[in-house]
């Protein structure tokens, strides 16, 4: 995104500003769903990674995170904030390439 603000001659300085997010949606399900495990293992399954910002988002996810972290084997060289999922259950994931 570009925008443009007055510059000190009175002409515009372009600048640009990043914004990112840190989520695959897990904190934006509804609760119902973020309390059912085996959803948020499949959606998982499919991201093949989470942030601990959405992990962590609010109780109901939290607490389903916690109960099913058992099942995940982690990259543990994981680029913070985002936590890489290698296996679940034991059986790797292919490798997605998240930059």
């Amino acid at each position: 995104m570009v925008l443009g603000t007055a510059g000190a001659g009175g002409g515009m300085m372009a600048y640009r500003t990043y914004v990112d997010c840190f989520s695959v949606g897990l904190d934006e399900l509804p609760r119902k769903v973020q309390r059912d495990g085996g959803a948020i293992i499949e959606i998982l399954r499919k991201t093949k990674r989470f942030s601990v910002f959405e992990a962590t988002a609010n109780e109901t996810i939290a607490k389903t995170m916690d109960a099913i972290g058992g099942r995940l084997t982690t990259d543990p060289n994981s680029q913070y904030p985002w936590i890489d999922i290698i296996a679940i259950d034991g059986i790797p994931l292919e490798d997605v390439g998240h930059a």
